[in-house]
């Protein structure tokens, strides 16, 4: 039977985050270098592949899986394998998938929370204790800390609604993510602040919540699309509720950006297939991914500066044909 980490770990009275740091070339203290290097004598310990666990809600995600390939070039570059695992939206099963990996030997976890982590918050501080460190990637943990790379999503929704203000247009609608979810609220809010910022009442009935689903974002549009009174512009704020609005929009005949001003978020293939063009707010996905790989290693070789580290990357906007002056004003 192969000798493990944990055995390693074991023979020389120290942790397996120890060991792990130890075999990617961490500055350790004396005593813990020479009792790891006999322990690994003693027991003939071979090395294996360094691995960081990359856990994410669903494999279907285009966003989330965009960031994914970008951060397996950073980890291949530098010669560590990563582990890419779905959770399946579910508690339950991030909390399964956290304790499964305590039986082998990882070197980092990174994570894409959501709102499905908060209950695995005692697991991850369990890592966190044996020096395994961890990133999270697009969302945060109440109550949990660790480094994180995030987007400023209140500045992003804050101009895409600017620019439809700049527009002249007063009644907009925006269809939000998932009730919870941080990436949702810093969105919103930064929407709100804008209609706020430029004293433009928001009107309870044009804010819908479509669950970051491209079918919570067709019944989104569809029900606002049944009432009397009726915006003249639309912001989404995510790609697949964007393309999910899209859909119910074309089934509905109506015409951008003659009849609706449309902003949509995140910049992938499929959405250039709508015209005319969308006005998007891009995030950086490739930006993303390198900057989670690059911080996870710093902390796998032991440079913990500046932990617990928040590294916040801007959006921009990509102007195109589906938002047009407001003449209903």
């Amino acid at each position: 039977m192969a000798v493990t980490i944990q055995r390693v770990a074991e023979r020389a009275g120290v942790s397996i985050g120890t060991v792990s740091r130890y075999l990617n070339g961490a500055q350790l203290r004396t005593q813990n270098r020479i009792r790891i290097e006999n322990a690994i004598e003693e027991l003939g310990f071979k090395a294996q592949v360094a691995v960081i666990a990359v856990l994410v809600p669903t494999l279907t995600n285009r966003f989330l899986m965009s960031v994914v390939t970008e951060l397996d070039r950073v980890l291949v570059k530098e010669n560590y394998s990563s582990l890419i695992c779905d959770f399946d939206a579910d508690s339950h099963a991030l909390q399964q998938r956290l304790n499964f990996f305590k039986t082998r030997a990882l070197n980092g976890i990174i994570l894409f929370p959501s709102v499905f982590a908060a209950e695995s918050v005692p697991i991850l501080e369990e890592y966190l204790a044996e020096h395994i460190p961890i990133v999270l990637i697009d969302d945060r943990i109440p109550d949990f800390v660790t480094d994180t790379v995030v987007v400023n999503n209140f500045h992003a929704s804050f101009r895409a609604v600017e620019y439809l203000i700049h527009h002249h247009h007063r009644r907009i609608a925006i269809v939000n993510g998932m009730k919870g979810s941080f990436v949702a609220q810093e969105r919103l809010q930064g929407a709100i602040n804008a209609m706020q910022t430029y004293e433009i009442p928001i009107e309870e009935q044009w804010l819908k919540w479509g669950d970051f689903k491209t079918r919570g974002g067709y019944a989104a549009v569809k029900e606002l699309f049944q009432a009397s009174e009726r915006p003249t512009a639309l912001y989404t704020t995510n790609y697949n509720m964007t393309l999910g609005a899209g859909i119910a929009l074309n089934e509905l005949q109506i015409q951008v950006p003659d009849e609706l001003s449309f902003v949509g978020f995140d910049h992938f293939t499929a959405l250039d297939v709508i015209k005319p063009a969308l006005t998007l707010v891009e995030q950086p996905v490739k930006m993303i991914g390198k900057t989670a790989g690059e911080l996870i290693i710093r902390r796998i070789r032991g440079d913990n500066t500046h932990f617990p580290e928040t590294i916040t990357l801007e959006t921009r906007m990509l102007i195109r044909d589906s938002v047009c002056a407001s003449n209903t004003e």
